[in-house]
């Protein structure tokens, strides 16, 4: 990844943790990063989509997140990473069947580049498999969150994995119990 463009990245990265004017460094990044949108290799035309779809997603642009999104998408069709981001933007935008089968899509991608980055595909899958349960509880499936979470753990176990885990037994606790009210 050429230089300016991981630059770009850690900018926003770091800059979010600030207490900064987010829109003002958002319109930054997003028109720094537009001469590499149709240019460099393709590897960085589809980091530079990402990178815009998360700026925009910064700003509350779900629409425009999409956009960006579907781009890297379009360059790199099934691309797991992609997809993932592209389920983040659609569970933000409550658009969780969406979500779900972008997850599924990309969790059905991944072995074909577990072999090559197996550490950031293991990441990823524990990631996809926490997004889904969490997707699953806003379409009221929680057996299903369950499961999901459970794999996420299986996968590899995150603080975040288990506070989503406390968060569905919570629930499946007052959904079993009589009249709505919890055991």
């Amino acid at each position: 990844m050429r230089a300016g463009l991981l630059h770009a990245r850690l900018a926003l990265d770091l800059r979010l943790e600030e207490d900064a004017d987010v829109p003002a460094l958002v319109a930054r990044v997003v028109s720094g990063l537009e001469r590499w949108r149709d240019k460099g290799t393709l590897e960085e035309q589809v980091e530079c989509c990402r990178i815009r779809a998360r700026a925009r997603l910064c700003l509350g642009d779900f629409a425009g997140a999409e956009f960006e999104i579907s781009q890297a998408l379009e360059l790199r069709p099934l691309d797991p990473e992609s997809l993932y981001k592209r389920a983040e933007i659609r569970s933000h935008a409550g658009d969780y069947v969406g979500a779900q089968s972008d997850c599924q899509a990309a969790l059905e991608q991944l072995p074909a580049v577990r072999h090559t980055f197996p550490d950031e595909a293991r990441r990823l899958e524990s990631y996809l498999w926490l997004d889904m349960a969490r997707v699953r509880i806003h379409l009221g499936d929680l057996p299903g969150s369950l499961k999901a979470l459970e794999r996420s753990i299986q996968v590899e176990p995150s603080a975040r994995a288990f506070a989503t885990l406390g968060s569905v037994y919570s629930q499946l606790r007052r959904h079993d119990a009589p009249c709505g009210r919890v055991r």
